[in-house]
């Protein structure tokens, strides 16, 4: 976890072409070169995804995981719904009607297990 979350660690995931993350230390955001490369031409490729990030993340935004045993399967059909949503392979209420289905069958009767 200190490896994964150090702030070297998040500034070359910034500068990587093939994929990264948005940093989870704020005092990443902080630094002069990364403040430069907010914008285009950048050679910080993921920073680009920062305002929205920011904005996920302020109070009104965000949205945490709900409490129960079964949010792994739950988390699952969700994201393998919207992933076929974005690659055009089914229309939004196609892919939320899905993914309730999929959460409901998980979570029957895990209610009372929480």
């Amino acid at each position: 976890m200190v490896w994964a979350t150090s702030p070297e660690l998040q500034l070359l995931d910034l500068k990587s072409s093939v994929g990264g993350g948005t940093p989870t230390r704020t005092s990443v955001y902080e630094m002069p070169q990364v403040k430069k490369n907010e914008t285009p031409p950048t050679s910080m490729p993921n920073i680009l995804t920062a305002p929205t990030m920011r904005e996920a993340w302020k109070p009104g935004n965000i949205g945490l995981r709900p409490k129960t045993p079964t949010w792994n399967q739950c988390d699952a059909f969700i994201y393998t719904e919207l992933s076929e949503m974005l690659a055009g392979g089914k229309s939004p209420e196609e892919a939320m009607r899905s993914a309730k289905r999929g959460v409901d069958r998980t979570t029957k009767g895990a209610a009372s297990a929480v």
